[in-house]
């Protein structure tokens, strides 16, 4: 998880222009972390590839950064391991990241 968070923090700040945003909810049954900021770049259809080992929004523009495209896509796979959920969004001029992991009863 340590991994999955650090590298969600990471692209947001790197990307946010005034606003970053970190959440943590939960409703008995799922944990909820959301990562937020008003910096992103990208279209509502990149949404549904943003997740694709080796994409990177950056590549319309020459990938001036340098960014192989790999961190979501492993945050993914890593998430899922967990049993869990990654989602991005777009809301209100935020780009939005939320994972949702289930809370498992002690004695299980």
């Amino acid at each position: 998880m340590q991994r999955v968070v650090s590298n969600l923090v990471n692209n947001a700040t790197r990307y946010a222009m005034n606003t970053f945003e970190m959440k943590g909810w939960n409703n008995h049954q799922t944990i909820y972390i959301s990562v937020a900021n008003d910096g992103h770049h990208l279209q509502p259809e990149e949404l549904s590839k943003l997740f694709d080992r080796y994409y990177s929004g950056e590549y319309r523009n020459g990938n001036p950064k340098g960014h192989l495209g790999i961190g979501l896509s492993i945050s993914k796979n890593l998430v899922h391991l967990m049993q869990g959920e990654i989602k991005a969004s777009i809301n209100k001029n935020r780009f939005i990241i939320t994972i949702e992991l289930p809370i498992y009863d002690e004695g299980i």
